[in-house]
């Protein structure tokens, strides 16, 4: 269990997950976190998204787990409840968890789609009922299924798009842990564009009790939040050094450029007059938070919301 929590602390400044290193034929490792994504040696779902402008395999089963933005989306009609899912191997495996980055991958159009709400998991002889929430973020289930060659997902629930009736998911990874407790980590390509547009604009580092993560390609201390709202804008908070002092500035992207932003979105975070800004959680409530923010009277904590930033507790004072 410590490790998932471990783990969910860093994803929070992921958005887009990249996996590179083969280890056999059904394992990759994840050059960023570590962690050994066990590669389905088949996969079969109950429909899939026909589109005449794009191929027949646009939407297909294999983008659950290629590690980019593109997704499967079921094709049935209405909202695709009880479409299903199923990873099979050709050998039993210990599964530990599972990683799903829920909705369509491409942020802009993530809520014009349909994405799960409610998820069942099982391996035939142990079912997870799970509700997931409407976030782009990735979200980590604890599964403990030993001697498994089969799992099978079947979505309950959708949370609704505003433009489509079709259920899509980016990524659905099922996982087990290396015996090595560092993690690498590097920006992902949404933060690399951020950070190619804010003038000595950084990354996030930072070691954390027993484990430690380390930054490659050179990049220094920062901290960033990214987040699509319902009007479809980019918003950023980020933490700089001026003078000194901690500023934190809100900007959104205006297809060109990163500019000041009054969305209304950042109305409460400000007038907490925020200090700091980190985007994982508090090690003790990682599954309860997405990230954290400082102040003159403590500390606070809040996930992402389709509407913005919602204040799930005040660490100071507890729950």
């Amino acid at each position: 269990m410590k490790k998932v929590l471990v783990l969910f602390l860093i994803t929070m400044i992921s958005i887009v997950t990249v996996f590179s290193q083969k280890i056999d034929l059904d394992c990759e490792e994840d050059d960023e976190f570590g962690y050994i994504t066990l590669i389905p040696d088949t996969v079969s779902v109950s429909s899939t998204l026909k589109e005449k402008s794009k191929t027949a395999d646009f939407y297909g089963a294999d983008n659950l787990y290629d590690g980019t933005w593109k997704s499967w989306s079921e094709g049935e009609n209405g909202d695709g409840i009880n479409s299903k899912i199923t990873y099979k191997y050709n050998s039993k495996h210990h599964l530990k968890f599972l990683m799903i980055r829920n909705g369509y991958g491409e942020l802009k159009s993530y809520y014009k789609n349909n994405r799960v709400k409610d998820l069942k998991i099982t391996d035939g002889k142990k079912e997870i009922l799970y509700t997931l929430r409407d976030t782009y973020l990735p979200q980590f289930i604890q599964l403990d299924f030993s001697e498994c060659d089969k799992v099978t997902f079947e979505i309950l629930s959708v949370y609704k798009g505003t433009d489509y009736n079709d259920t899509c998911i980016s990524e659905l990874r099922l996982m087990n842990y290396p015996d090595d407790n560092t993690f690498n980590f590097e920006p992902d390509d949404y933060t690399k564009h951020a950070m190619d547009l804010i003038p000595n604009f950084t990354q996030f580092k930072c070691n954390y009790g027993e484990y430690k993560y380390k930054l490659i390609n050179g990049f220094k201390e920062s901290q960033i939040v990214l987040l699509y709202n319902k009007n479809g804008k980019m918003l950023l908070i980020s933490e700089e050094k001026q003078n000194n002092k901690n500023v934190i500035s809100y900007k959104e992207f205006n297809g060109t450029e990163w500019i000041n932003s009054n969305d209304k979105t950042f109305d409460y975070l400000k007038s907490l007059k925020v200090t700091s800004v980190f985007t994982h959680p508090i090690d003790e409530y990682p599954y309860k938070t997405d990230f954290f923010i400082k102040n003159k009277s403590g500390i606070k904590c809040f996930v992402l919301t389709p509407d913005g930033f919602e204040e799930v507790f005040d660490y100071v004072s507890g729950m």
